[in-house]
């Protein structure tokens, strides 16, 4: 520029040959270059670096032909997202460290998510969960942070509103993993659905007014988006269509509540699949450390003030009671009932996604809610708020798997499919065994199986009177096994009936070795193994720092299961306190 010449904006583009793309996890690499931009004015000169992906990301909702389906498209690739909701993971912002942010997006990763949504409740989060999901490649859902209510199109508020989706928009719009934008969290299926107009004594001049202010803030960010980050995707509000109509299953996004808000059985999540589901959930209580945490006592009951001032939900312990009296045992025992609550979580979300899963094309992304949690409490969370995993978490690693296997149970007939999210072909045998609780094979078969690449396939079906001929049903379990190439195993473990109805051998007979890292004297390794079928064995320490490689699994007669613990405990310490619990020995 010359002396006293002014800028306020200019633009440059430059090819980049043969670029390294930027991938989400399980696609590729996540390849990330540094720019540096240099200015000079006579002898000032003024250097700016930043570091970036090259990669396109497309909706296809966003093209004339998508037939009703919701799917993410980058780098041309259609991938299936699978992951959840994020909301902030303090209340008090400046708490969180970098280290909390990387130790729960890195764990996500772990658990095979590939995307985030940022929930329009929340807050627009730190450039460094940006950062850091740009290096993990998590791709990121982020709403824009208007939720739940009508915002007024006043010029004031306008303006604001306006500089606050410009200041967002410059900052993440130049980050890889940020995949879409969405303009709102519920206001288009609040105004739709949950009968403001009628609470707020609405005119119908009046709701004419509201609904040209809804729509004038909706222009405003499609402008900002448009000078700001016109690459990228834009939705105009989550959910497209309340899930108590037909068309919210057939386009779009959906928050499918009829379980939990709507008081209807797991069962309806395999009848309630949309083309994205954007939001789904089910309560379940913290970690017993969790709680001692907060309340200082290892003495609890339902009861206490402690425990019911942390569950915000109006009817949140009424709801998990009446879900846990259809289909679980009820216990009297407050540290079992918290037990039973986190597998009642962990049967109910993962059956919605393996469902959701298995009839991929039509349905394209699974994000429960939420993974994170901004303070000690019961909720819908995977992980409560000191990074403890419930057991949903645990689980999550078989069903966000790139290959997973779900069992839908209907009109008594079990329908196993194999679900192949990765880029090969998988070629395999798929076997099942029908068995007694002792472990004996009372029916068995293999047949050779293949799944193309990024395909679901109905593999098996199983009428469960070919299994009763043999064994009643409260009686025996099944266990699935796909072989595949490379020595690959994918394992299911299914009871074909509640756990409130099945008759398990009280004590399974659990048993465990215990050995030592040679190199880390902190990390043990628990070899465990069971006389009878163990539904849902639980590992507990006396140690709040405890890590478990997993949890909340089923031990099967004549196999042992590894579990890699780490702890402050030595191995006579560890011997001592390690609590076993499954769901045969509740009360």
């Amino acid at each position: 520029l010359p002396p006293g010449g002014t800028l306020s904006d200019v633009r440059f583009v430059f090819p980049v040959v043969h670029p390294r793309l930027w991938w989400c996890t399980g696609y590729g690499k996540q390849e990330l270059y540094d720019f540096t931009l240099t200015l000079k004015c006579g002898k000032d000169i003024s250097a700016q670096t930043t570091r970036t992906g090259l990669r396109t990301i497309e909706l296809t909702t966003n093209t004339v032909e998508y037939d009703g389906q919701m799917a993410f498209i980058l780098n041309g690739k259609k991938i299936y997202m699978r992951g959840a909701n994020w909301i902030p993971c303090d209340n008090f912002l400046p708490r969180v460290t970098t280290e909390k942010y990387y130790s729960l997006l890195k764990n996500a990763k772990d658990c095979g998510m590939n995307m985030l949504r940022v929930w329009g409740g929340g807050v627009y989060e730190d450039d460094r969960f940006y950062n850091i999901c740009d290096s993990l490649g998590i791709m990121v859902w982020q709403d824009f942070m208007f939720a739940g209510g009508v915002y007024p199109a006043s010029v004031h508020f306008m303006d604001i509103a306006g500089k606050e989706c410009m200041d967002q928009t410059e900052r993440l719009a130049g980050h890889p993993c940020v995949s879409l934008f969405c303009g709102n969290n519920e206001i288009a299926e609040g105004w739709m659905n949950w009968g403001w107009q009628k609470e707020m004594n609405y005119s119908k001049a009046d709701s004419l007014a509201l609904v040209a202010e809804m729509l004038q803030l909706d222009n405003g960010i499609r402008l900002v988006m448009k000078t700001n980050a016109a690459n990228i995707p834009y939705w105009p509000s989550s959910p497209s269509t309340g899930w108590g109509h037909k068309e919210a299953f057939e386009q779009g996004d959906v928050h499918y509540w009829g379980v939990w808000w709507g008081m209807e059985p797991f069962s309806a999540y395999d009848d309630h699949i949309g083309r994205f589901m954007s939001e789904f959930g089910f309560q379940g209580m913290p970690d017993m450390r969790t709680f001692f945490d907060f309340t200082g006592r290892k003495a609890l009951s339902l009861n206490d003030a402690d425990v019911i001032s942390h569950e915000k939900h109006p009817k949140g312990f009424e709801t998990i009671n009446t879900y846990m009296a259809r289909d679980y045992p009820v216990p009297s025992s407050f540290d079992d009932y918290v037990y039973v609550s986190q597998v009642m979580q962990a049967d109910g979300v993962t059956r919605a996604i393996e469902a959701q899963r298995h009839t991929r094309p039509y349905c394209m992304g699974s994000l429960f809610w939420q993974y994170n949690d901004c303070w000690p409490v019961t909720s819908w969370s995977s992980v409560d708020y000191y990074g403890r995993p419930k057991l949903l978490q645990y689980r999550l690693k078989e069903a966000y798997a790139p290959v997973m296997m779900d069992v839908l149970q209907k009109d008594d007939t079990a329908y196993v499919y194999i679900v192949n999210d990765d880029t090969l072909l998988h070629t395999g045998v798929l076997g099942f065994r029908w068995m007694n609780m002792a472990g004996n094979n009372e029916r068995y078969g293999i047949n050779p199986f293949r799944v193309p690449a990024e395909h679901s396939r109905l593999a098996l079906i199983l009428p469960f009177k070919l299994l009763e001929d043999s064994v009643d049903r409260t009686k025996g379990f099944l266990e699935l096994v796909f072989n595949y190439e490379n020595g690959k195993v994918l394992k299911k473990t299914v009871c074909l009936t509640s756990d409130r109805n099945m008759q398990f051998v009280k004590d399974p007979g659990i048993s465990f070795d215990v050995s030592q890292d040679p190199d880390r004297k902190n990390e043990f390794t628990v070899s465990l193994r069971a006389v009878s079928y163990a539904k849902d064995v639980f590992l507990s320490l006396d140690d709040p720092s405890a890590t478990f490689s997993d949890n909340g699994f089923d031990l099967i007669p004549s196999e042992e299961t590894d579990v890699k613990i780490t702890t402050s405990l030595n191995e006579d310490e560890l011997k001592r306190s390690l609590v076993i619990k499954s769901m045969n020995q509740v009360k």
